[in-house]
Formats: structure tokens, C-alpha cells, sequence
């Protein structure tokens, strides 16, 4: 996972998802920004009842695994909410079957894209059971 925008960004050219295409394996993959220091202060996090006034410190890194959790589920409800994903038929590298898998991507409020996963259905229900 890279966390910063500069960082998802050179990830996904790097790996030659540049051109906001599907990437053409079954390989998942998380890249996304988490949730910036302050961000949950403002309400928009998902820990209500965390001590916003704490997490704003400049040390975050108590909070880091918090904000990197937020963030994750915050760029899968952005996919979601504004249409930006797909599901794809890949074939799998383990029993040769074709398999569903879950394409996710956001943007910022620039357009700039801020997170893209690929993920299966497996794997999103792990997910989903993750504590918070």
C-alpha cells in the first residue's frame, strides 16, 4: 500500500495502470491514500468515538493503522457510490477457473486518482470482517 497521492500514483504507473485500464492478471492489489492527520477531527472518519482532538497531534503514528483502515474503507465507499468499478472474469492461478473479481477506483476532488484495487470476492469479505 502506498499512502501518499505521489505514491499511489508512480505504483499504478509503475505496474502500467496509467491509462485507468483493468489490469489484464488476477494479481490483487490495494493502493490508496489514507486518511490525512486531521481528516477524522473534521467528522469525516469512520471512529466517532475516537478523541478527534488526539488524533489531530502531528504524531500520528498510534493512529496510523486507524487512519490507514479509514482510508481503505473510505476509497471502496467512493468507488461505489460514484460508479468507479467493474466486475471482471479473470482466470485463476490456482484451480485454472474463471473467477469474479472487483475493480475499485477513486479520484480526488481534482480528478487525480487517489486509490485503485483489485480485489476478489473473498477477499472483500475479509474485509469486511476486519475489526474497527
Amino acid at each position: 500500500m502506498n499512502y501518499e497521492l505521489r505514491g499511489v500514483a508512480k505504483y499504478l504507473i509503475g505496474n502500467g495502470f496509467a491509462d485507468g485500464g483493468i489490469p489484464s492478471s488476477n494479481i490483487e492489489f490495494l493502493a490508496f491514500t489514507k486518511t490525512p492527520i486531521g481528516m477524522l477531527k473534521d467528522g469525516y472518519g469512520l471512529f466517532p468515538d475516537k478523541d478527534k482532538k488526539a488524533i489531530a497531534i502531528s504524531d500520528a503514528k498510534p493512529y496510523d493503522a486507524m487512519l490507514t483502515l479509514d482510508g481503505l474503507y473510505r476509497h471502496l465507499r467512493n468507488s461505489i457510490a460514484h460508479g468507479q468499478f467493474a466486475e471482471v472474469k479473470r482466470k485463476s492461478a490456482s484451480n485454472g477457473k474463471r473467477e469474479p473479481f472487483l475493480y475499485f477506483q477513486d479520484t480526488n476532488a481534482k480528478g487525480q486518482i487517489s486509490a485503485r484495487m483489485f480485489l476478489s470476492y473473498k477477499r472483500i469479505k475479509l474485509i469486511g470482517e476486519l475489526p474497527n
